[in-house]
């Protein structure tokens, strides 16, 4: 099974912790963030959960780090903190570019 890397503030790194996620890193700054992420790329970590507000700080080393990887592995996934979400969802934006269109879940009634 993947390791599951999560990083970012206090709270969401605790939360996760709590449901059994072992591999934390709470952010106090972007040269301890970025080894912490280099750390959980060369051991392979499969999902790498990170705050928004996080990515943000990081947005540089996060791409550069996805070139070199390729987008295979590990895959990043970023959720909001309890700030709430920022601007639009890079999932969405990847949809977005990948397939020419927006693709949005709407229940059907």
């Amino acid at each position: 099974m993947s390791e599951v890397v999560v990083v970012g503030d206090q709270d969401t790194v605790t939360g996760f912790r709590l449901a059994g996620v072992d591999n934390t890193h709470v952010h106090r700054g972007e040269a301890e963030t970025r080894e912490f992420v280099r750390s959980a790329v060369d051991r392979d970590a499969g999902i790498v959960v990170i705050t928004q507000s996080v990515a943000e700080e990081i947005r540089g080393y996060l791409d550069r780090v996805r070139r070199e990887r390729a987008l295979v592995s590990p895959v990043f996934v970023e959720i909001p903190d309890r700030a709430g979400p920022r601007g639009e969802d890079r999932l969405q934006q990847l949809i977005k570019r990948v397939l020419g269109t927006e693709v949005s879940l709407e229940s059907i009634e």
